[in-house]
């Protein structure tokens, strides 16, 4: 397919993406996994998402709690997946988990809403938080409870962010025609910047 939107490396299974019109599963929203060794790029296994989940916009990965975890496209939700065995290749697979994001301070910029896609899980001054994108906008997320932490502000990158990865790696999109993505490389503030 040609519309993935998020994936996420987990190590000994390999390259887990989100296709919201996958072919094979009747152009639905599911969760492809990826040879990343021999065969690079083939599908190995996928799964059905379940439905009331709508369309998914970023995917990361927890390994303490082995989990996957996904944000809505359309929604201010995510939804965390056990990661799924071999056994449910081709069904459907529900979340363990869903939370709603919320704001309790009235004086932030940072506020619930849809449009995320990206998603990262990071340890930021000493604490795990997940990472949304949207537009230039990066929002701090306390996976436990969804409450919004605050964000910072990307600019100018000349696009919108379309995806977070690991070593402050972000990928950037622009949404015109003849337009080219790009791969930007920055941190965090306070974190000590990339060469």
């Amino acid at each position: 397919s040609t519309m993935l939107e998020g994936g996420t490396y987990v190590a000994g299974k390999g390259l887990y993406v989100i296709d919201n019109d996958y072919p094979d599963n009747s152009d639905k929203t599911t969760i492809v996994l990826l040879d990343v060794s021999n065969s690079f790029g083939t599908v190995l296994e996928w799964y059905d998402v379940a439905s009331f989940t709508d369309d998914l916009g970023g995917l990361t990965y927890n390994s303490t709690a082995g989990t996957l975890i996904a944000v809505s496209k359309y929604n201010d939700q995510f939804f965390s997946f056990t990661l799924p065995t071999t056994s449910e290749d081709q069904t459907t697979i529900y979340p363990t988990d869903q939370k709603n994001l919320f704001q309790n301070s009235n004086n932030s910029m940072f506020w619930p809403e849809p449009g995320y896609n990206a998603i990262q899980l990071v340890t930021y001054d000493g604490d795990v938080e997940l990472l949304f994108g949207r537009y230039e906008q990066v929002t701090r997320v306390n996976p436990t409870t969804g409450s919004i932490k605050g964000g910072f502000w990307v600019k100018p990158m000349n696009g919108m962010l379309g995806g977070l990865g690991h070593g402050g790696t972000f990928a950037v999109f622009q949404d015109w025609p003849g337009a080219q993505g790009q791969i930007k490389t920055g941190s965090l503030p306070g974190e000590i910047p990339p060469e």
